[in-house]
């Protein structure tokens, strides 16, 4: 039997156990009979399943740079937020997603997990919203530009440099500049 390609495995996992009762129709190919048949034969002599599913995870403790990351495997970075930064984090790998915990063991944030031997960072540019009403300054080296488009960056680097930077519930407002950014949205307005 071929190999599958497999571009997501949650969707190849989500098809798997219908294509292997397809295959249960078909006769064993060394004993001719049905394979379902055979499969409830043993299921029989099966021990019932744990209560608790089994957790294929290794926890390790890392300590959050000074931006509130950890490195995983030298060249993966995942944000926990500036608010973690310089703080002892439990780390969970698992095969699909990274699961980071404080010190405590109160789950702070669960990201998708990165292979590979390009390094990749996980970081949201909203996550230093906040960080940025609290050092306007730190605009130019922010995630939060280099996520702007480009003609957007260009023009709001060259208007006045001080502009007034201040957290509103969701939405971060440009006040001088008359810039709204939502999360997805940047509304421009005069």
């Amino acid at each position: 039997m071929p190999v599958p390609g497999v571009w997501s495995l949650d969707n190849f996992n989500l098809r798997l156990p219908g294509r292997c009762l397809e295959q249960g129709d078909k006769d064993h190919y060394r004993k001719g009979e049905s394979q379902a048949g055979l499969f409830e034969d043993d299921r029989k002599a099966l021990l019932p399943l744990p209560a608790k599913p089994f957790d294929v995870v290794t926890w390790t403790r890392m300590k959050a740079d000074k931006y509130g990351n950890v490195t995983v495997q030298g060249r993966h970075r995942y944000a926990a937020g500036p608010e973690h930064a310089g703080h002892e984090m439990i780390v969970g790998l698992r095969a699909l997603e990274v699961e980071i915990l404080d010190a405590e063991g109160k789950r702070v944030i669960t990201h998708p997990r990165s292979y590979g031997d390009k390094p990749t960072d996980s970081g949201d540019p909203s996550s230093q919203l906040g960080l940025l009403c609290d050092r306007p300054a730190a605009w130019r080296n922010s995630r939060v530009r280099d996520a702007m488009p480009d003609p957007l960056r260009e023009w709001i680097d060259a208007q006045v440099f001080g502009f007034n930077v201040c957290w509103a519930g969701s939405a971060v407002f440009f006040r001088q500049c008359g810039l709204m950014v939502f999360p997805g949205v940047v509304i421009v307005s005069r």
